[in-house]
């Protein structure tokens, strides 16, 4: 076979399509070893450039997510970082809020005290203890008690006097109270004849003491069989208002008196008289 187009530059490719004469001295081998390997430098430095690509993108990566927790951890800010990192002269440091200003109001000192009762007394309470103890008070008063009635004041005497007069089962808050409001022991003495003492609150023995409210009228309201459902207010005030018991059993004759207030029997009987 003759050769066609010497000036033609060879190329395999060009021999295939005809386009020139077959080369007897053409190594089929070399050339295609020198095809692949242009073909496989050509595939591989792509990915050699995008494997460095990626190796960059993912160590800035792991360095911001470092330098983010670095500073999470430490409450830091970017500046502050930096300055901890190179070193610099304004270091701005962090320091915690001050808490809000609380107004605490001014607490008034406690007065003292004010001086009991009892210690105004010359005589002590060991004293006053040993003198009841030796007039029997021991049997009625608890030693509660009569310290107690001692701090209010109440004398060795006027427990004695009660006793004597056997108005012996009287509360000691009730003997404070009757010693405080003055109540006497004749009229004490009446109320316990009568039969009326052991029944009444000391509440209403004293309204009935300050009131002046007789033993008689106490009387008649009990016979008639009102002083046990009246409250004493309301003996008080009949008894103020001059309300009878005969006026009393008009109305409950008349079925009224339980539908009436006490104020409102006193009106009634003050429009009748």
């Amino acid at each position: 076979m003759s050769q066609k187009n010497k000036n033609t530059p060879y190329s395999f490719e060009s021999e295939v399509d005809g386009h020139i004469d077959y080369d007897p001295n053409f190594n089929l081998d070399a050339y295609i070893s020198k095809m692949s390997r242009k073909g496989n430098q050509a595939d591989i430095q792509p990915i050699a450039e995008d494997d460095d690509r990626s190796q960059f993108k993912n160590a800035v990566l792991i360095f911001l997510v470092f330098a983010a927790s670095y500073l999470w951890i430490n409450d830091w800010s970017v500046s502050q970082a930096w300055n901890s990192i190179v070193g610099g002269d304004e270091v701005s440091a962090v320091t915690a809020p001050e808490a809000p200003s609380i107004d605490i109001p001014t607490i008034p000192a406690i007065p003292d005290n004010p001086m009991a009762p009892g210690e105004m007394r010359s005589e002590g309470f060991t004293e006053f203890l040993s003198a009841a103890y030796a007039s029997g008070l021991d049997q009625y008063y608890s030693n509660i008690g009569l310290q107690t009635m001692y701090e209010a004041g109440v004398s060795h005497e006027y427990l004695n006097q009660l006793t004597e007069a056997g108005i012996t089962d009287l509360s000691f808050p009730a003997v404070i109270a009757f010693h405080e409001s003055g109540v006497t022991l004749e009229y004490l003495d009446q109320l316990k004849i009568s039969g009326f003492l052991d029944d009444l609150s000391f509440p209403a023995v004293i309204a009935y003491y300050e009131s002046n409210v007789t033993m008689e009228y106490l009387n008649g309201l009990n016979e008639a069989g009102y002083l046990q459902i009246s409250s004493f207010p309301a003996v008080v005030a009949y008894f103020e208002a001059g309300v009878t018991p005969e006026f009393l059993d008009q109305l409950n004759e008349n079925g009224l008196l339980q539908q009436m207030s006490f104020p409102e029997v006193v009106d009634a009987y003050e429009a009748d008289n």
